[in-house]
C-alpha cells in the first residue's frame, strides 16, 4: 500500500500486475512515481518498463478520511492528509518549542500518537487553530 502526500491510497500490485493486465481485469493499472505522480499503464510495454525501472504498479483505493488543517492567526494554513504527516509536524513543532526550555509545558514527552499531537496543538499552541475535516 502507498499513501501519497495528498492522502490518496494505492494498492501495490507489482507481483500480480502482469496477470492482471493479461486477464484484462477492468481495474486500471498505474505507474506510481516517487514524487507521488502517476501514469496510466496503457500497453504491455508500459507495464514492463515500469517493472524494469523498479517502480510500483498500483490500483486506486481512494482517499483517507480525516484531513487536519492547522491555521495561524495570520490566516496561513497547512493541511495534513495522513495521520503520519500530522504527527511528524507536531513532533517537529514540539521539538522547536520545547528544546532549551527549562520550564517545558505540562506534556513532558514528545507526542507519540494523534491524541497527544492534537492535545499539544489545542492546549499548548494558542497561536494555532486546528480543524479536522
Amino acid at each position: 500500500m502507498k499513501i501519497t502526500a495528498d492522502g490518496f491510497v494505492w494498492l501495490i500490485v507489482n507481483d500480480f500486475a502482469k496477470e492482471m493486465y493479461q486477464t484484462q481485469i477492468l481495474t486500471p493499472l498505474y505507474t506510481l512515481y516517487e514524487d507521488d505522480s502517476e501514469a496510466l499503464i496503457e500497453t504491455w510495454d508500459d507495464l514492463n518498463l515500469t517493472l524494469e525501472k523498479g517502480l510500483d504498479i498500483g490500483i486506486e483505493v481512494g482517499t483517507l478520511g480525516t484531513v487536519r488543517e492547522i491555521m495561524n492567526k495570520k490566516g496561513d494554513s497547512r493541511k495534513f492528509y495522513t495521520d503520519k504527516a500530522f504527527l511528524k509536524y507536531v513532533q517537529e513543532l514540539y521539538t522547536k518549542n520545547e528544546s532549551g526550555n527549562i520550564y517545558p509545558n505540562k506534556i513532558h514527552f514528545m507526542p507519540e500518537n494523534i491524541s497527544n499531537a492534537t492535545e499539544y496543538i489545542v492546549e499548548y499552541c494558542p497561536e494555532l487553530i486546528l480543524h479536522e475535516i
